[in-house]
């Protein structure tokens, strides 16, 4: 079985460079969660590793991305009842964790 690093071995981006922004990781449990909720059963090996590729040659699913990417752009635009008040206190503090708030 695959462990959380390896399904995303195919497809490797440096960090480093500053056009990229890492926005969101799917670990190989929540792959494998949705796939069985919506498919009934789990991926193989083989399927896990199709992932990556999947989205970005499926056009459907490049868009689903796309789509989701906007929604949260307006989402983060709105701070309408400083709603991002307390997040941004916190989001200039070096390795900030933003897992709720």
């Amino acid at each position: 079985m695959l462990d959380d690093q390896q399904i995303h071995k195919t497809m490797v981006i440096d960090l480093a460079d500053e056009d990229v922004v890492a926005f969101y990781v799917a670990n190989q449990e929540t792959v494998q969660d949705v796939a069985e909720t919506n498919f009934g059963r789990k991926l193989t090996e083989k399927e896990l590793k199709r992932i990556e590729c999947a989205l970005i040659e499926e056009d459907d699913a490049f868009g689903l991305i796309r789509k989701a990417l906007a929604t949260a752009i307006e989402f983060a635009m709105n701070n309408s009842a400083g709603k991002w008040d307390k997040f941004d206190l916190h989001s200039d503090e070096p390795q900030a964790k933003y897992r709720g708030f």
